[in-house]
């Protein structure tokens, strides 16, 4: 298992360093659960990642539960953590 585990992290860690991002300040969505433009631009520079692959990471961030959403407003959830520490977390949100 930490082998599957040790792949799961590699393709959500983007997701991941989103939904960590998002922690540290206070990103909104849409009325369609969706990152406004600017908001994916301010992503894609501060995290050196494209803007088709902050739009990926978001999907899959709130799909893992990795990222939560609370009236629009992201925080992380309850699987960002548990992310470090717990295969079987990690293994559920990537299958996810």
């Amino acid at each position: 298992m930490p082998e599957l585990a040790r792949l799961a992290r590699t393709e959500l860690a983007a997701a991941v360093r989103l939904a960590r991002w998002a922690g540290t300040g206070p990103v909104m969505a849409g009325p369609t659960n969706i990152l406004p433009d600017t908001t994916v631009q301010e992503a894609a520079a501060a995290l050196e990642l494209t803007p088709g692959q902050i739009r990926t990471a978001w999907d899959r961030a709130r799909l893992t539960g990795l990222i939560e959403l609370h009236g629009g407003a992201a925080r992380p959830g309850w699987r960002l953590r548990a992310w470090d520490s717990d295969d079987t977390a990690v293994l559920r949100g990537w299958v996810a």
